[in-house]
C-alpha cells in the first residue's frame, strides 16, 4: 500500500512540473507575441494538426488532396520548364563537342521557347531590355550591354588581379 502511496505522489509531482512547465512557456509566449496573436496561433496550430489528421485517416481525403497537388506540380512544371519534344535531350556529355553554329543554332530554338511579359513586369528577377530612352536621350543599351558583357563574361570579379567587383564598386560615386 506505501509503495503503492509513493509512485502515485511521485506521477502527480512530475505531472505538476509537466503542466507548470508548459504554463511558463504559455505566459513568456503571451506576453511576448499578445495575448490575440497567441490565441491565433493556438487555433492554426490545432487546425493543422485535425487536418493533418483527417488526411492521414481518411482515403477519399488523401485521394483527394493527392490529385490536387498532381494538378498543382502539372501545371507549375508546364509554366515553369515548358518542354519542347523538339529540342534535343543531353542526357551525358557528347563524346565531341558542337559546332559554334550548332550552338547557336540551339541557343535560338531555346530563346523561341517560352515567351515571358517581361515588359509588363511578369518575370521574377531583373531583366534588362536593351533598348530605349535613358535619361530623355536614345542610347542604343543592348550595344553597351553586349560590349560590357565581351570585355568581362570570362573575368573573375572576386580574383584580385581582374578587374574586380570591388573595383568596380568604387568607380560608383
Amino acid at each position: 500500500m506505501q509503495g503503492s502511496h509513493g509512485s502515485h505522489l511521485t506521477l502527480q509531482i512530475v505531472f505538476g512540473l509537466f503542466v507548470l512547465r508548459h504554463l511558463v512557456a504559455m505566459s513568456r509566449h503571451t506576453r511576448a507575441r499578445g495575448l490575440v496573436t497567441s490565441v491565433r496561433e493556438i487555433y492554426y496550430r490545432i487546425a493543422r494538426r485535425v487536418f493533418s489528421l483527417i488526411v492521414t485517416y481518411l482515403p477519399s481525403a488523401r485521394r483527394q488532396l493527392h490529385n490536387e497537388l498532381g494538378k498543382t506540380e502539372k501545371e507549375l512544371k508546364s509554366k515553369l520548364a515548358p518542354y519542347d519534344p523538339s529540342l534535343p535531350e543531353h542526357l551525358r556529355l557528347p563524346a565531341e563537342g558542337l559546332s559554334a553554329e550548332a550552338i547557336e543554332h540551339e541557343l535560338d530554338q531555346l530563346g523561341k521557347l517560352h515567351a515571358a511579359d517581361w515588359q509588363h513586369g511578369r518575370v521574377s528577377g531583373a531583366v534588362y531590355h536593351g533598348h530605349g530612352e535613358v535619361t530623355g536621350r536614345q542610347i542604343p543599351l543592348g550595344s553597351i550591354i553586349e560590349s560590357a558583357m565581351h570585355k568581362t563574361m570570362l573575368s573573375n570579379p572576386l580574383h584580385p588581379d581582374g578587374p574586380s567587383a570591388t573595383t568596380f564598386r568604387s568607380l560608383i560615386r
